[in-house]
This record gives C-alpha cells, sequence and structure tokens, in this order.
C-alpha cells in the first residue's frame, strides 16, 4: 500500500467510516511498517483532540415569549388611519420583541423616527 492511500484510510478511520476488513488490514500492516504514516496517524489524532468541536450549549426556546409580546402590542395597536404602515408596525415589534428578550420596555426607550413623544 501507498503512504497516500493509507493516509486516506486513516482519515476515513478517524471519521467514523466503516473500512472493509482487507483495507483494514492492509492500512493496519503498512502503519506497522512506515513511521511517516504512523506519525501523520499520531498527529492526526492529536490534532483532532486539540480543535474537538462540541455541541452548542443550550439556549432557552423563546418563540412564545416573543410571539405572546407581539400579540399583546397588536392588540394595543391603536386603529383608525395610517396606523398600519411600516413605521407603526417597526414602532411596536421593535419593543416586543426587545422586551420578550430582556431588552428595554417600550416605555424605557427612545421614541422612534416620528414616533410617540
Amino acid at each position: 500500500m501507498r503512504c497516500e492511500r493509507c493516509r486516506r484510510l486513516v482519515s476515513l478511520r478517524m471519521d467514523g467510516e466503516h473500512l472493509p476488513s482487507h483495507q483494514l488490514r492492509a492500512m493496519e500492516n503498512h502503519l506497522a511498517s512506515c513511521p511517516a504514516c504512523r506519525g501523520f496517524e499520531e498527529r492526526a489524532h492529536r490534532l483532532r483532540a486539540a480543535v474537538r468541536i462540541r455541541p452548542a450549549e443550550p439556549v432557552p426556546d423563546l418563540v412564545e415569549r416573543v410571539m405572546a409580546a407581539v400579540a399583546r402590542e397588536a392588540a394595543e395597536r391603536p386603529t383608525g388611519r395610517g396606523a398600519e404602515g411600516p413605521a407603526a408596525r417597526e414602532s411596536l415589534e421593535g419593543p416586543a420583541v426587545r422586551g420578550a428578550l430582556g431588552g428595554p420596555a417600550a416605555e424605557d426607550e427612545e421614541p422612534a423616527r416620528g414616533g410617540r413623544e
């Protein structure tokens, strides 16, 4: 077996790929007789251990809080002429989302462009 092929098989095995028994035997025989490929395998294992990726930390599911805050503010939305424009939506949705995420409450923030005073 050539070194290039052996190193590919080492990588595949490290990635959890199933190797047929004849390829596994040939790779192991080559590793036993080739210090360069044994070194490659050792370095690859050290590298994998050094940069091991771990699962992300759990985060709270905020969908219900955000949607409840948006619904509350939508229910409080003034009705009538001009209340449905993009600026009106931004002035309601922004504080609702920030409030649900623990940000400043709607009363605590500066008025949005053309917002309430």
